[in-house]
């Protein structure tokens, strides 16, 4: 039966078994991931055997549905590149080695499968020609996804890691360098930026001054208790009330930067809302003793989240790149500021020429200069501090506006940067920081580069509906289904559970955190490209957030908008598809229609957000 279902696949060639074992290889490498992280069981021997083990049993079932001595013949050439990687790779664990021989043969065999296939279709040569130009520019990230691939997954893949990860044992020192704290305000709750100036003020260390700048607050009710305050915590605090200044967060950081004590040798920057341990200096300034230090760095976190899943969800969706993805690529030395919590040498600071008054994420800019110093930084995932989520879902949609125009204004100012030696500008930047520096800026691109290739495939379609043309889905389309939907949720399940969430309704909610933000990450994209009218800096509101379902409401009139037109354009594509067997058209009304339900995942958080309120 299962032969007769694959019977004309054979006419492909050899490229479908071969794509066939890449696929098959899924499950396998995520078993193997999530029984290394719950128990590590991992030995020369062992290692090699599952290597050869895996390999063996895919290879062999590949060869029962397809050409046995491609089938096989593949599965030998992963087995090789497995053990090769075993080899070269050490560090990473055994799931990485196996990982990297089947994306390398999904690859090569899915590229060739491809081509085979659209030029044995039966259709018109317009749509087989704009497939083509579609399958063209989709392949056009594949590069810098293929190098970034082990950085961007090392958090799940690597089993060792050679620079820190922990923070230092509180010793005795014999020199204390003073640190300068700058907390940055604009129009704060009183009480939420005095609470963060009692954590300050028991910081168990004994040379530090703080700085606090309130830029542009016209309301005295909020910024003269702050500075009563800071007069009766003494002389180490010191207050600024500046208005006009120009520059937002950025541009008060500089005017503290200009008021720090002489004798300052490290800037921490602390958010209005971030309420710092009292072990924060004592465990990292220690760092600093290595003179090519530029900065260390802690991670985002918050408290009082527990009780709302509304927040639950928010939190647990930021935890994926601040607990996981930042701390891996500080192996290679290229993760970055990320606005509080963090150290940063003055010297540093100042030889890059402080903050950028110009770019919304003036705190992950300033990394790229450091770095280009010549500067080494570290990213310690250890939570040193607490600060508030936003409590609607206009904060957080704000939040993450702001989070992507600005790694997009840092690749429209510093490209030539990223350039190959000798193309680029003078740097001290390694290959691995041009590389992921770029990737962070190209990943924030990604909604608008699909945005521009919303006509191509457009008319695509067009083509597909005005020549009556079936495309019918290929057998080896609903294997890859069978195989990789199940492995996927088990990688979600193992990214979470290294996080600590391990129950299935907060996962659940962090996919729908992260999915109400797909809109404003478009809206964000094609923002940043508008020079003429530059986006304001526009901060996160601390005040306590009351119910007021219209300006919800009106804060999702867009993916409202998104959501109709997917749904709509999912009717209209519909009655041109065919059913049994589905057809492409089938595929893509289902996907338009599955689109539009994702759009309603933000009114779907704002009604969640407005019943906490309530």
């Amino acid at each position: 039966m299962i032969s007769e279902v694959f019977e004309p696949r054979l006419q492909l060639g050899f490229f479908e078994p071969g794509l066939l074992v890449g696929i098959l290889t899924t499950p396998g490498i995520v078993a193997l991931l999530i029984s290394q992280h719950l128990r590590p069981w991992e030995t020369p021997v062992r290692m090699v055997g599952a290597i050869a083990l895996l390999w063996t049993l895919v290879g062999g079932i590949a060869a029962i549905w397809t050409a046995p001595l491609v089938a096989l013949g593949a599965a030998g050439i992963g087995m090789l590149l497995s053990l090769l990687c075993y080899r070269w790779l050490w560090n990473y664990c055994v799931a990485a080695h196996i990982m990297i021989a089947a994306s390398a043969l999904t690859l090569f065999f899915g590229l060739g499968w491809g081509i085979t296939f659209l030029q044995s279709l039966p259709i018109s040569g317009l749509t087989r020609s704009l497939i083509f130009w579609n399958l063209g520019l989709g392949l056009l990230t594949l590069p810098l996804g293929i190098v970034t691939f082990l950085p961007s997954q090392a958090y799940v893949l690597r089993k060792r890691w050679h620079r820190p990860r922990r923070s230092l044992d509180p010793v005795p020192r014999d020199r204390y360098p003073k640190v300068s704290f700058h907390v940055p305000c604009y129009a704060e709750p009183p009480d939420v930026v005095c609470a963060t100036l009692d954590a300050l003020n028991q910081m168990r260390y004994p040379n530090f001054e703080v700085l606090v700048i309130d830029n542009n607050t016209k309301d005295p009710n909020l910024w003269r208790p702050v500075e009563q305050y800071c007069q009766q915590l003494g002389s180490k605090f010191r207050f600024f009330h500046v208005d006009p200044l120009s520059g937002a967060k950025a541009g008060a950081l500089n005017f503290a930067l200009r008021h720090t004590a002489a004798a300052a040798e490290l800037v921490s920057v602390i958010d209005a809302d971030y309420q710092a341990q009292p072990d924060f200096l004592e465990r990292l300034v220690g760092f600093f003793d290595d003179p090519t230090i530029g900065f260390v760095q802690t991670p985002h976190d918050y408290r009082g989240w527990q009780h709302s899943f509304y927040q639950r969800a928010c939190y647990w969706e930021y935890m994926t790149f601040v607990r996981l993805q930042l701390p891996a690529l500080s192996e290679w030395v290229a993760s970055f500021v990320i606005g509080t919590m963090c150290i940063v040498r003055r010297q540093a600071l100042e030889q890059g020429g402080g903050w950028a008054e110009w770019c919304l994420t003036e705190d992950s800019e300033v990394t790229i200069r450091i770095h280009a110093l010549g500067y080494q930084s570290i990213f310690i995932p250890e939570t040193f501090g607490r600060g508030l989520i936003p409590e609607n879902f206009r904060g957080y949609k704000k939040q993450r506006l702001r989070w992507t125009i600005g790694p997009i204004q840092q690749i429209q100012q510093h490209w030539r940067l990223y350039l190959p030696n000798p193309l680029a500008l003078p740097s001290k930047l390694t290959f691995w920081q041009r590389i992921l520096e770029s990737d962070h800026s190209w990943g924030a691109m990604q909604p608008m580069i699909a945005l521009l290739n919303l006509p191509l495939g457009i008319a695509t379609l067009v083509s597909i509906i005005y020549h009556q043309e079936v495309i019918e889905i290929p057998p080896i389309f609903w294997v890859a289904t069978v195989a990789l939907l199940p492995a996927g949720l088990a990688n979600i399940w193992l990214t979470y559970h290294l996080l600590g969430c391990d129950r299935w309704r907060d996962i659940a909610g962090a996919i729908l955190a992260s999915a109400s933000l797909g809109y404003v990450k478009l809206a964000g994209s094609v923002l940043a490209w508008r020079w003429w009218q530059p986006m304001p800096w526009r901060r996160t509101n601390k005040f306590k957030a009351l119910p007021d379902r219209l300006k919800a409401w009106n804060a999702v009139k867009p993916e409202l908008l998104t959501a109709l037109l997917f749904i709509v354009s999912s009717g209209i594509v519909a009655p041109y598809a065919h059913y049994n067997p589905p057809d492409f058209l089938c595929l893509v009304a289902i996907g338009l229609f599955l689109a539009g339900i994702t759009s309603l995942a933000a009114p779907l958080m704002t009604l969640l957000a407005e019943a906490d309120l309530r």
